[in-house]
């Protein structure tokens, strides 16, 4: 346990070091001490309380200190004092403690951009805070987050292997790829489905706007990448040979 303690208290301070982002510091600090040590008598010569140990099962030795003249927030990172106790020869390390700026997720959520898609509402996967029954990121796949950094695929071109591509379709249009796409059931470069009644064969289109859906078009719903490019082969509406797999799959080497 000394080992695992011993990282997982170097985890901590370091979190408690780069993790923070207010500005706004305590009087308390975090203290590894050697084994031999008294928290008591480290924490008094000081001028600190000894507040227990943290974590008593998983770490060995880290105690949590309150200052006794020290206000109990403030603006100024009291460094001095950090480096006072670590010339304690009892002491292997510390750092001051510091407010942190965290949100609950429902309302870190609530500043996200509320999208005109009529379909946004529906996509419980993506979308649960706003789903009836599905509220919750139990249900969620907690992409929005993601989004905001920036990964929303663009610059990546997808190609859905299925019974065809509806290219001119509005939700799929502007991010349509015609490099990526062929129809290998008729031999050229048009993708579209073939319609009938019994086989409506929309289950390709369905899969490209679940992946490349325009957010924020009034148009559907938005997809999981949908600033990625995207592109169909439509194979699965008829009969399909090894080679036609093998093409496929290969599509890059259809000119």
């Amino acid at each position: 346990m000394c080992q695992n303690g011993a990282l997982f208290s170097r985890t901590i301070l370091f979190a408690l070091i780069c993790s923070s982002l207010a500005g706004i510091f305590t009087n308390e600090w975090v203290v590894r001490l050697k084994k031999e040590a008294d928290p008591n008598v480290v924490a008094e010569y000081h001028n600190f309380e000894n507040l227990g140990q943290l974590h008593e099962d998983t770490l060995d030795d880290v105690y949590h200190f309150r200052h006794k003249e020290l206000k109990k927030r403030h603006s100024v990172h009291r460094r001095d004092v950090t480096d006072q106790l670590n010339e304690h020869e009892m002491i292997l390390s510390s750092e001051q403690d510091e407010l942190l700026q965290l949100e609950k997720r429902s309302s870190r959520h609530k500043q996200h951009e509320l999208y005109n898609d009529p379909n946004w509402k529906d996509e419980w996967f993506l979308n649960s805070e706003d789903s009836g029954a599905f509220v919750g990121y139990g249900y969620n796949i907690n992409i929005q987050p993601v989004w905001d950094q920036g990964y929303n695929g663009s610059g990546v071109v997808v190609c859905v292997i299925d019974d065809g591509l509806e290219r001119t379709h509005k939700d799929l249009a502007d991010n349509y790829d015609p490099l990526a796409s062929y129809d290998l059931q008729d031999d050229d470069k048009d993708p579209s489905p073939r319609y009938a009644t019994n086989e409506p064969n929309r289950h390709g289109t369905r899969c490209a706007g679940e992946i490349a859906g325009i957010r924020n078009n009034s148009v559907c719903g938005v997809g999981v990448a949908h600033a990625s490019n995207i592109g169909g082969i439509r194979i699965l509406d008829g009969p399909v040979t090894r080679i036609m797999e093998s093409k496929a799959l290969g599509s890059t080497l259809i000119t």
